[in-house]
């Protein structure tokens, strides 16, 4: 089991940071809740949605209480190495898990494509970014396994170093595939909203202008954008607070991958106004079949 050793600058960025975006989940998640109470659960879509969020809430969470323990057992300096060693374990281990969120974010992304593209794009096109999420579920698994190996195994004949550098590994390996997938459901998305934008010039007194393409775009756009930023940050160390900049932020961007659900469906509802929706404008909107 490791030990937490001595509080470092890079604790309480990593522990400011993460508190900051869990209070921006926090009320997000109270809107989304207030937004649906008010308007009822009809879509099934929203159900599904908000499922996902409260499960990435709970592992946020963890994640959180974890982070924190640790931050105050280091400050108030509990002489039992016990209480050190156990909160600086479930703070590894959480930091592993959360990164499911980004499974879940990249998953709604590309439901969200498959339900927008799938009479626009063959089964070729659309199964790309699937096979990209296969990957990158198989390299969270990876990662959570590794880091639980080296914090609950008391005895381990592979040296702790080697272990985290393949966390490290692995790691990476998780966020450049699930950048990966952002990027190429984003494409394709962006290329259905394209085709449906100048459709709906052409049909402009039948079809109002939709938002909701846009809104998906330009969110999956900015979350392409904080998913590069994250993966540049491990190349930035930071030499007063030993650590990189990565270490800071990783953590910090699977709570934004929980966090991208759920505001994807608060956009997304407040803009729902079209005059008629997407799914019953398709006999208008013809767009050119991708092989």
């Amino acid at each position: 089991m490791p030990t937490s050793g001595p509080i470092k600058a890079c604790d309480l960025f990593e522990s400011v940071t993460q508190t900051v975006t869990y209070g921006v989940f926090i009320f997000l998640l109270l809107v989304a809740t207030c937004l649906f109470l008010e308007r009822g659960f009809k879509k099934k879509s929203n159900t599904i949605i908000f499922a996902v969020t409260i499960v990435a809430f709970v592992l946020s969470t963890c994640n959180w209480i974890a982070t924190t323990a640790t931050f105050i057992v280091k400050i108030i300096s509990i002489p039992s190495g016990d209480y050190a060693g156990i909160a600086t374990a479930a703070r590894l281990n959480f930091n592993a898990i959360i990164l499911v969120n980004l499974l879940f974010a990249d998953g709604v992304v590309i439901w969200r494509m498959k339900v927008l593209c799938q009479n626009y794009f063959s089964w070729k096109v659309l199964a790309l970014p699937l096979v990209l999420l296969v990957i990158t579920s198989l390299s969270v698994i990876a990662t959570i396994g590794i880091r639980m190996y080296d914090t609950i195994v008391p005895t381990s004949n592979i040296p702790h170093d080697r272990l985290t550098k393949a966390v490290n590994f692995s790691q990476v390996t998780t966020l450049v595939f699930s950048l990966a997938t952002n990027m190429v459901a984003t494409s394709i998305i962006t290329r259905w909203a394209w085709f449906h934008w100048q459709n709906t010039r052409v049909f402009g007194s039948i079809l109002q202008l939709n938002r909701v393409p846009i809104l998906l775009v330009e969110s999956g756009a900015i979350y392409c954008l904080s998913s590069a930023i994250t993966l540049i940050s491990f190349l930035i160390r930071l030499g007063p607070l030993d650590c990189t900049l990565g270490d800071i932020f990783s953590p910090v961007q699977s709570n934004l991958a929980g966090i991208y659900p759920v505001l994807t469906m608060i956009l997304v509802n407040l803009h729902s106004t079209s005059s008629i929706p997407i799914s019953n404008s398709k006999s208008l909107i013809q767009v050119p079949r991708a092989s």
